[in-house]
């Protein structure tokens, strides 16, 4: 990175309300990179099967174990949450033991650009114990009264309660590249473990 990409990191960190921000060359490296950066072998994630193919190939190079839920279905994501909380109530497994996300786009691209219902996904990461990898790269400079997203629309007031936010430059923005905003922790962990950042040019 040089100047402009730290100046620009700090001003979309600024304007998501977070604390750092990660620009990247490529935006479907971003995606790709970010998943594979947090999940690893032995990992869990619950993807939507309606999510697009950067975020895909995000998962399947994490080598996470990754079961699927309906598009936008809670009541679907609930089941499998339950599921989930059943297998490790049988075998006498902690839920801490495992990292395990959900990941999720704020608006689809391959399903007419519908909108994730995040309140409820929020409200069953927190009851069932996970984090969220949210791409708002279709939702940013669309959604929100300020155009912040989805997080905004929805009245979301913690900008950290969404752990991992992605976004792609091009839709909104009219530029090249992708970014990832989140804590202090998401970003600097992705400055040492991002292979989209790490060897990016």
């Amino acid at each position: 990175s040089i100047d402009v990409h730290e100046q620009l990191e700090a001003r979309v960190a600024a304007f998501a309300g977070t604390e750092q921000a990660i620009a990247f060359s490529d935006a479907a490296s971003c995606c790709t990179s970010t998943v594979a950066a947090f999940a690893k072998r032995g990992d869990l994630l619950l993807v939507d099967d309606g999510v697009c193919e950067p975020l895909r190939t995000g998962c399947v190079l994490s080598r996470a174990k990754v079961l699927a839920y309906r598009h936008n279905d809670v009541a679907d994501l609930r089941s499998v949450m339950a599921a989930v909380a059943a297998d490790d109530a049988r075998k006498k497994r902690a839920p801490g033991t495992q990292r395990r996300f959900v990941i999720c786009e704020a608006i689809s691209r391959d399903h007419g650009g519908d909108v994730a219902p995040l309140k409820e996904i929020l409200a069953l990461k927190a009851e069932f114990g996970y984090r969220l990898i949210l791409d708002e790269s279709l939702s940013w400079g669309v959604l929100g009264a300020t155009g912040r997203g989805l997080k905004e629309a929805a009245g979301v007031t913690d900008a950290l309660a969404v752990e991992v936010t992605t976004v792609d430059l091009a839709p909104a923005f009219g530029s090249l590249g992708g970014l990832c905003v989140g804590s202090r922790e998401v970003v600097a962990h992705q400055r040492l473990s991002g292979a989209g950042y790490c060897f990016s040019a």
